[in-house]
């Protein structure tokens, strides 16, 4: 049997959590999701987690923070982050520490599209479904 894999999702935003939760799990993800930095880490530290999704911009610590402390436990763990108030700067330095980064909003596809390459697959099954999804063409929930 096939394992499934597991997402840590963090976002302050209901809305966009709620959003990202569904289309991951639409495609066939396990999605364990966090409102805060601090659930995200408590999420973190009692979960088997397969990759982690977290905004830039949060209360505390921030997306960086939380990936450093996850990569400490899981050295080879991939990391995605989402921010709406990218700078240039975020981007050079999510890409020096080898981060995914995706501007919002993001269009569903894209943001599945990119998820999918990044973490390892769900289930051939739901790779295949992921095609005959209707997405809505963005998401333009400013973030």
């Amino acid at each position: 049997m096939e394992r499934t894999t597991t997402l840590l999702l963090i976002d302050d935003e209901p809305l966009v959590l709620e959003m990202f939760a569904y289309v991951l799990r639409a495609v066939g993800y396990r999605v364990k999701t966090a409102i805060s930095a601090e659930e995200g880490l408590e999420l973190l530290c009692r979960s088997r987690i397969d990759g982690l999704i977290s905004d830039v911009c949060l209360d505390g610590l921030d997306g960086f923070g939380i990936a450093a402390i996850a990569q400490r436990h899981h050295p080879v763990l991939p990391v995605m982050l989402i921010s709406g108030s990218s700078t240039q700067q975020i981007e050079i330095e999510a890409a020096k520490r080898g981060y995914t980064f995706v501007h919002k909003p993001i269009p569903l596809d894209h943001f599945v599209d990119t998820a999918m390459r990044l973490f390892p697959a769900p289930s051939r099954q739901s790779r295949e479904e992921h095609s005959d999804h209707d997405f809505p063409a963005t998401w333009s929930h400013a973030a």
